[in-house]
């Protein structure tokens, strides 16, 4: 991470104050830790990785990456720091796979400087960690859904970023390739720097996240371990559930119920 202090957002509002999306949340990511960032559909959990990301400007708050406000930072010096894999980005470029990992090697080079063996070590290496190497020589943009997330991830890889940022990463994956993702994710975070997820599957976070992050109608409701976020009591007027946890040889699992009318 940047001089050990890794990623801080203060009070941050967007678009605007009346009609925000994002209402005031102020979060940092803990060195070591993959956060989960859960809640509704609707509840502003896009809105509020892309502000972390540097993709939208807070319209109130700040963001800082090792002690520096975001806006300090230039494009190439922000890549090269934190990386954003964007909820069901399509590949748009009719290349091949091999070419669109490569581009996350840009944030390293200058404008017209040539690939170093370090760049072409980077990218085998985040082709072979995203399992995408046996489609390297495939055109990206006429693979599958679940194939172009794990090559934009590939891509993201490629530039050796010390925090990541993924919003749904693992939405369009099967089951296996979920666990894969979810395991690199987690091992990114153990070694190198904070990671932060938006997930939907509540047993994927209890799994892999160290703490939740509970955002609803665009606030930040908890932040806590994941356990104590993962109740009844928490998540049953968020979800609109009941929730339980359940002891199986595999480990505990998330149970959800209807709720029952009392």
């Amino acid at each position: 991470m940047v001089d050990g202090l890794g990623l801080k957002a203060e009070n941050l509002v967007w678009p605007q104050q009346e009609g925000a999306v994002v209402k005031g949340i102020s979060l940092a990511l803990e060195e070591g830790e993959m956060l989960g960032i859960i809640g509704p559909n609707g509840a502003g959990k896009s809105s509020l990785v892309k502000l972390l990301a540097g993709v939208n400007q807070p319209a109130h708050g700040s963001v800082t990456l090792g002690g520096r406000i975001s806006t300090e930072y230039g494009r190439r010096e922000w890549a090269r720091h934190l990386g954003y894999l964007a909820q069901n980005a399509p590949v748009a470029w009719p290349v091949t796979v091999e070419r669109v990992v490569t581009l996350g090697r840009l944030p390293h080079q200058s404008i017209h400087s040539r690939l170093s063996d370090k760049d072409r070590q980077a990218v085998l290496w985040a082709m072979q960690a995203a399992n995408v190497t046996a489609l390297r020589h495939r055109v990206a943009d006429q693979l599958s859904g679940g194939e172009q997330v794990r090559v934009m991830l590939a891509r993201l890889l490629a530039g050796e970023p010390a925090i990541i940022l993924a919003d749904e990463p693992v939405a369009a994956l099967d089951p296996a390739h979920q666990l894969e993702i979810m395991q690199l994710l987690a091992n990114h975070a153990r070694d190198v720097g904070p990671v932060a997820v938006v997930l939907h599957d509540l047993n994927l976070a209890l799994r892999y996240c160290k703490r939740l992050a509970l955002v609803v109608e665009g606030r930040l409701l908890m932040v806590a371990e994941t356990k104590e976020v993962l109740t009844s009591s928490v998540l049953a007027d968020a979800y609109q559930l009941d929730i339980s946890l359940l002891d199986t040889k595999a480990g505990e699992v998330v149970i959800c119920h209807q709720r029952v009318a009392r």
